[in-house]
Order: C-alpha cells, then sequence, then structure tokens
C-alpha cells in the first residue's frame, strides 16, 4: 500500500502537480461545503422563538382585573383562586420560523430543540455509512449522490405540512450533509500534491460560508424561503461535480 500511495504521489507531480484542474476541484469541491454548512444551520434561524402574546380572545371567562398582567407572552396565569392556561398565540409577522408555523412554545417547546437533534443524528448515520459507501462505489458518485439528497429534502421540507413531517426530511438531510462533510476532503487530497495539503486544510470556508447565512437569514426572514434558496444552491455545484 506504501508503494502504491508513494507511485500516485509521483503521478501528480509527473503530471503536473497543483494545476489547473486541481484549482477547479478545489473551489468546486469547498465551494460546494456552503450547501452543507447552510443545509446544517437552518434550525438556527428555523427554531428561533419570534416575539409572541397570549391571544387574549381566546380565553373563556377571563377577567382581566383578576390578573396582573404587565407581560402578555404568558403561557399560563395563576391565582389563589383560579388558573387561565393560554390556548393560542400571536407571533410578530416580520419573522417566520418553524417555531411560529405551529406555535412550538410553552408546552411545545421541546420539539424545535428534537428536530436538531434529530437532524444530527442523521448527521452521525450519514458520516458512518458514506465512508464504505464511497471505497465501493467512489467518492465522485457517493458526492454527487449527498448533493442530490441535500437538494430533494431541502425542498420537500420546504413544503413541510407538519412538524413531524419536518423532523422526518431533517433526519435526511443531516444525512446527506454526513456524507458531504465525511467524503468532501479526501475527495480533494487525492488530487492535489502533498505539500498542498495542510494549506487546504485551514481554508475558512465554513466560516465564511456562515456569515453569508446570516446575511441570508437577515434578507429573508422565512424559513421556507431559505430551505429553497439552500436548495438551489445545490444545483450549480452538483452540475459542475458531474461534469
Amino acid at each position: 500500500m506504501t508503494d502504491l500511495n508513494e507511485y500516485l504521489e509521483e503521478t501528480i507531480d509527473d503530471i503536473g502537480g497543483f494545476g489547473l484542474f486541481q484549482w477547479i476541484l478545489v473551489i468546486l469541491i469547498f465551494g460546494s461545503k456552503i450547501t452543507d454548512n447552510w443545509s446544517t444551520l437552518m434550525m438556527t434561524f428555523g427554531g428561533a422563538v419570534p416575539n409572541w402574546r397570549c391571544d387574549l380572545t381566546t380565553l373563556d371567562g377571563l377577567e382581566i382585573n383578576e390578573y396582573n398582567i404587565s407581560d402578555l407572552a404568558f403561557c399560563e396565569l395563576t391565582t389563589t383562586n383560579s388558573s387561565v392556561k393560554c390556548n393560542s398565540r400571536l407571533f410578530e409577522p416580520e419573522m417566520s420560523t418553524v417555531v411560529s408555523e405551529w406555535d412550538l412554545v410553552c408546552e411545545r417547546s421541546w420539539i424545535p430543540s428534537t428536530i436538531t437533534s434529530l437532524q444530527m443524528g442523521g448527521v452521525i448515520a450519514g458520516g458512518f455509512i458514506s465512508g464504505q459507501m464511497a471505497d465501493t462505489i467512489g467518492r465522485k458518485l457517493t458526492y454527487a449522490s449527498a448533493l442530490s439528497a441535500l437538494l430533494v429534502f431541502n425542498t420537500a421540507a420546504a413544503f413541510s405540512t407538519s412538524w413531524q413531517m419536518l423532523a422526518t426530511l431533517r433526519f435526511f438531510i443531516g444525512m446527506g450533509c454526513g456524507f458531504v462533510s465525511s467524503v468532501n476532503f479526501t475527495f480533494v487530497l487525492e488530487f492535489t500534491t502533498r505539500q498542498s495539503r495542510s494549506l487546504l486544510r485551514f481554508l475558512p470556508c465554513r466560516e465564511v460560508f456562515g456569515i453569508l447565512y446570516a446575511c441570508l437569514c437577515w434578507w429573508l426572514h422565512d424559513w421556507r424561503y431559505i430551505q429553497i434558496g439552500t436548495a438551489t444552491l445545490v444545483v450549480p455545484f452538483l452540475l459542475l461535480i458531474i461534469w
């Protein structure tokens, strides 16, 4: 195996080292990490809690004078003699998240973090599977399959009709992210010279893409549009990598 590795290293050097093909590959493969990054970060915005208040019109028999209400963002009002539970909430329309979409506050506040946990479980599962798959069918096909999964599942997630449906799709999105994260760096290393690998390892891709994601959220303010934007971004990288 050592002799084979040395032969491959010498072959890369003999055909020009770090040339045009390597630059194209680095730009495409490392650039495509933005799809993994944005897919992973979606719940940082989607799970955010917009400002909200209880809809007092849904509270039957409420005598406001009985309660000292200084903040309308309450789940339940309690006095020595009675208790009134908030059954409906009004969210500020300027920010649309998963929380405001399905009223995931108060007794349902555990759901957004559970969706995120399911997503990260998918990342772990994808990481376990992708290595074996890449060695079996090749890194290019595995990587293209992972990007295709991110395209399909991010698009489907944008049209989720329930938080359960979104949670299921976020798991498969996490698997796609696990595939991309696992295969991404080794895909590039096998075509580049050993002298360049240490520098490639420290390219600040995730940091830059994280800043761009924050700008996207500031611009769109809607988790469904962010899902669609992330899915759309996959298309050019997928086509160019296949090419």
